[in-house]
Parts: structure tokens; sequence; C-alpha cells
């Protein structure tokens, strides 16, 4: 098992565009796959308005990760980003906006109108070469 460095973490953030976000809700963890962008340095995702996370998620802890394996070849990798969420939807802020320019394509159906946003205080990695 290798660590990943941050800026190999962000690599292959850039490099997939699905992964799972976490936050606590209705008194447990829940855990939801989403479709994301990332600027660089923060997560954003698109959400239905009425969804757990878009309820949950703003103002709280959140924990994102990605990865991709190959079974057949044993190897793969896993990037782990936590911080806090804040909902970015109606801020008028040129981060915020430039996060909405980012192409977040859900494909679950529904009213995605809720922007999540992620900016990480912790960003780990690891690699099975």
């Amino acid at each position: 098992m290798k660590a990943l460095s941050e800026a190999d973490c962000y690599e292959r953030l850039r490099s997939a565009s699905i992964g799972r976000m976490g936050v606590v809700a209705e008194g447990g963890q829940i855990i939801h796959p989403v479709n994301y962008a990332t600027d660089g340095r923060s997560i954003v995702v698109k959400v239905d308005v009425n969804s757990l996370l878009a309820v949950n998620a703003p103002m709280s802890q959140a924990a994102f990760e990605v990865d991709d394996i190959d079974v057949d070849e044993h190897r793969g990798w896993s990037v782990l980003l936590r911080g806090v969420c804040h909902d970015v939807t109606d801020a008028i802020d040129l981060t915020s906006e430039g996060l909405r320019d980012l192409d977040v394509s859900p494909w679950a159906p529904g009213d995605k109108s809720c922007w999540l946003k992620i900016t990480p205080t912790e960003v780990t990695g690891r690699s099975i070469p």
C-alpha cells in the first residue's frame, strides 16, 4: 500500500466523475453516490433540493470518497476528503460562481438544483500499485 501525495489525490479526483458523499443525518451516517467536479481544491456536487444531503449537509462535517479498482490486476486507489460542506446554490462570491460553472451532470433524475461544496481540511489517498 502506498500513500498518495495531495497533488496525486487531486490528479485522481480530476480523472473521475462519480464519488460518494457522506454526512450525519437523522441520527446516523448516510452515504450517497454523486456526480461531482473539482476546481483543484473544492469538490462540488448537485443534488435534489429535498434530498437528505441538501437538507443535512450544509454547515456540517462531510466526507467525500472516490476510487478506482482493477479487479483482475488486484490494484487500485482511493482518495478521501473531509471538511465542511456549504450550500453555494445562491452564493454570489466569485469562487461559488466559478464552481457552478463546472460540468456536473447528475445521472439520477429529479431537480438537481442544489449545489453543495466541500472545502477539504484533510485530503488523504492510497494506492495498491
